[in-house]
């Protein structure tokens, strides 16, 4: 009489089965993980687009005229595609520049808008100098 000892077919196709399983889900969360870095990378670069163009408008100094505008930058190896929309505010002495970044030209949705509010730079030649404090040492 002799005894065995060791798994059925049954057994190790079920074992199989497991690991399949098992290996499928750390792939595709490892896929995903890769898929959501590039899309963080690339909303990454297109922040840093609006931010750019932000900066451009507000140090050229100059009252910006309402209305829509769009152009292409280079950056990080890819070209971007914004937009910018300037806008009255309820206040006449500033505006509302909104600028919106997209990969290709055709996309529907930005994938970063961002909003800043500049005032009228004419404003700022009227503006009083601060006069120095009561106790500040004089030389």
């Amino acid at each position: 009489m002799s005894s065995n000892h060791g798994f059925t077919l049954i057994e190790v196709m079920v074992a199989l089965a497991v690991l399949a399983v098992a290996l499928s889900a750390l792939i595709k969360g490892a896929a995903d993980t890769t898929a959501n870095s590039s899309y963080l990378q690339q909303k990454s670069f297109a922040t840093w687009v609006a931010a750019n163009k932000i900066s451009e408008l507000r140090l050229k100094k100059k009252w910006l005229d309402k209305g829509k505008k769009s152009g292409t930058e280079e950056m990080a190896g890819y070209k971007w595609h914004w937009s910018s929309v300037v806008k009255a505010t309820q206040s006449k002495e500033m505006r509302r520049l909104d600028v919106g970044v997209r990969l290709k030209a055709e996309d529907e949705n930005p994938l970063v808008k961002l909003a800043s509010f500049v005032i009228d730079p004419s404003l700022n030649a009227k503006a009083p100098q601060a006069a120095p404090a009561p106790n500040a040492p004089t030389r």
